[in-house]
């Protein structure tokens, strides 16, 4: 985002930025456009015009959302008026914050002293370094780190889909990898879906002409002939279906990403479990629908005691949702605790706090760890790129004369520009 500012100030250039993750943007866009469903443009203005709808209802910034992901949140609950209610607290939600029901006891995970790589993997460190901690039941455990610190490999691990050894990783006092129970138990919600739900064939996915409503009507038949109550099954469907806000006739083969995501996220929750892995399972959602998973998880960790363990990059209206965090760097972990015991920096030019206290604390560790490997490693400017001084310095100057355009190719197609002859090839095959 900094680099598309420099280019956007020092060379005019004009960036169009789609996105539903507002980390971090606060102060970054000049103009926003906003698009309503059916594609009608809503308005297009300078941030300066409409800066009193850009300003956060006071209990909205207590609780650390940044302007602009509240200001897009009340858009799209304004074109959605059901959102409010399918949010709303339940009756036994309600119950639950009055102290009627008692939080479970007990460890769900216990991890000690594992250290793990890849079979065959030629890195000089492993994956996961003497990595300990536990996390008790009904935890909300938000994971974070830098890419690569090792965070889907843990989570994997505590799914049991490589071999450790025993008492290394403990889920729900049973050996991760041993005890086959553990299969009905665990449930492991990773970005992968998209390639495997609704395929048919390697390599030829959404092209299963399926509706949402056939494949929940199977899958609820399969759990009742497992042997749990058809009714608890179809009311999770029911809670499931309204929050995330799915229409039980889409065929997958016809809808957009995010909504694809909604229909994986009910199939996958819709068996009850103990333990819930998330491994970036929100990036093609939108706003709505993020919170509303979230809503969700939170009634199955108050509620029924089920531990979750979130990991993702986006933290748009997440602040007050975790107790835990656990921080990775390296394949160690440099955190793991209470939410609201983790150390917090003090707000700065390159993060400021209205861009959310859980984005900027997170943005925080990984720039310290960015910078300790970059004094590390002391690799020098390479050679050509210029600094950001010298890009803001040339910008001061006349501007070249514009160079001839080059004459088209005669072996140009319309494939050229989504990425040359090896896009071309691909499509005529």
């Amino acid at each position: 985002m900094a680099f598309l500012k420099e280019e956007s100030e020092s060379r005019g250039v004009a960036v169009v930025y789609c996105t539903h993750i507002f980390d971090g943007l606060d102060g970054w866009a000049t103009h926003v456009a906003h698009l309503a469903p059916g594609g009608r443009l809503q308005f297009c203005a300078a941030v300066t015009d409409i800066a009193a709808q850009l300003e956060p209802p006071p209990e909205l910034r207590a609780r650390g959302w940044g302007s602009l992901f509240c200001a897009v949140q009340k858009w799209l609950v304004e074109q959605q008026p059901d959102y409010a209610a399918r949010l709303a607290p339940s009756a036994a939600m309600t119950a639950a914050a009055a102290g009627a029901a008692a939080p479970p006891a007990g460890v769900c995970v216990e991890v000690k002293n594992l250290t793990w790589s890849y079979p065959g993997a030629r890195a000089t460190t492993p994956q996961l370094d003497d990595v300990s901690f536990d996390l008790p039941r009904g935890a909300r455990c938000l994971l974070v780190g830098a890419n690569g610190a090792g965070k889907s490999t843990l989570l994997k691990l505590i799914g049991g889909k490589h071999m450790v050894p025993r008492g290394a990783v403990t889920v729900l006092g049973r050996p991760a990898f041993h005890d086959l129970v553990l299969n009905t138990m665990v449930a492991l919600l990773s970005g992968d879906w998209t390639r495997t739900i609704a395929s048919v064939g390697n390599g030829v996915p959404y092209q299963a002409d399926f509706k949402i409503s056939e494949m929940c009507t199977r899958f609820v038949d399969a759990l009742v002939r497992d042997g749990l109550d058809r009714d608890l099954v179809e009311g999770r469907l029911a809670r499931l279906v309204a929050l995330l806000g799915l229409d039980l006739e889409w065929r997958l083969h016809k809808v957009s990403d995010g909504q694809r995501r909604r229909a994986q996220l009910l199939l996958k929750l819709l068996r009850p479990s103990d333990l819930l892995l998330l491994d970036e399972v929100t990036t093609d959602l939108d706003l709505t629908a993020r919170q509303a998973l979230l809503t969700f998880l939170k009634e199955e960790s108050t509620l029924r005691g089920v531990t979750v363990v979130y990991s993702t990059h986006i933290f748009d209206g997440l602040d007050d949702w975790p107790d835990t965090i656990l921080h990775l760097a390296h394949g160690k972990v440099r955190y793991a605790g209470a939410a609201a015991a983790a150390p917090r920096a003090a707000a700065t030019a390159e993060s400021p706090q209205a861009s959310g206290s859980l984005f900027h604390m997170v943005s925080a560790w990984l720039r310290e760890e960015r910078d300790a490997r970059r004094a590390a490693a002391a690799v020098p400017d390479v050679a050509g790129c210029p600094t950001t001084d010298e890009a803001f310095s040339a910008a001061a100057a006349p501007p070249a004369a514009p160079k001839p355009a080059a004459a088209p190719s005669s072996f140009g197609s319309k494939f050229d520009r989504f990425g040359g002859g090896s896009r071309q090839g691909m499509y005529a095959r």
